[in-house]
């Protein structure tokens, strides 16, 4: 199998997880969304979850 296919793959698995991601977070952020300070915390909180 061909580096290049390899690599395509990988990163069409990553595109997806990251987009499923960022819909997760927004939708996530959007339910705790109580005032803009929670909203700042919730967003941190999921860029340290998904690193």
């Amino acid at each position: 199998m061909p580096i290049s296919m390899i690599i395509i793959c990988l990163m069409s698995v990553f595109v997806k997880s990251t987009i499923k991601t960022l819909i997760l977070r927004k939708i996530l952020c959007k339910i705790y969304d109580l005032d803009r300070q929670q909203s700042m915390d919730c967003e941190r909180h999921h860029i340290f979850y998904v690193c």
